[in-house]
């Protein structure tokens, strides 16, 4: 029975990202000037096969309520803050392509210490989403330089991207979790 209540929720959850991406005219990211869903290549499958194995337990789930369970379809919805630069959300084949494509960029894991001990994408900096407004200008000085943001399942990320967007930071992109990371995790 429990299970057929997450999978009515997860369904609801499914229709109504649908819905807002449809009324808003995100159906993809080209209507924003990014990739379209042809150009941004990625193994969905792959990735429906590791959101699956790594589902969140309920204390986690509820922590991270927010956000759909699966996010493996490109939710690339941009949202403005008022002057200075847009929420983006992107999916973590994008980030990982920005990564490819550039040596200067910041990866920002969002996590705890503890978290960020227990595996970490190769070449992330930790400052935990608590810290982000006391330690983002020390440690992150050029306000222009790329940051990707992630955390475990990416509601924390996006409170840190847009705390980092309202301290003036312009090029900020929330990839999510690290739940939904399908390449290789340092331990």
């Amino acid at each position: 029975m429990r299970e057929l209540v997450l999978l009515f929720v997860l369904i609801i959850a499914f229709v109504l990202v649908a819905c807002a991406n449809h009324s808003t005219g995100n159906l993809d990211y080209e209507t924003s000037g990014g990739y379209s869903t042809e150009e941004a290549p990625g193994d969905t499958e792959a990735a429906e096969e590791s959101a699956t194995e790594d589902s969140p337990s309920e204390s986690e789930t509820a922590e991270d309520d927010s956000r759909p369970e699966n996010d493996t379809e490109d939710t690339s919805a941009r949202e403005e803050t008022p002057g200075l630069g847009e929420y983006v959300r992107i999916t973590a084949t994008q980030a990982k392509e920005m990564m490819a494509a550039t040596e200067e960029f910041v990866l920002l894991d969002v996590r705890t210490p503890e978290e960020f001990a227990e595996g970490y994408i190769e070449g992330a900096i930790l400052i935990p989403h608590t810290e982000i407004a006391a330690r983002a200008t020390t440690e992150l000085p050029e306000k222009d330089m790329m940051i990707l943001v992630y955390c475990r399942s990416g509601r924390r990320s996006e409170e840190a991207a847009r705390s980092l967007l309202e301290l003036g930071y312009t090029k900020v992109y929330d990839f999510g979790g690290i739940i939904d990371w399908p390449y290789q995790i340092a331990e």
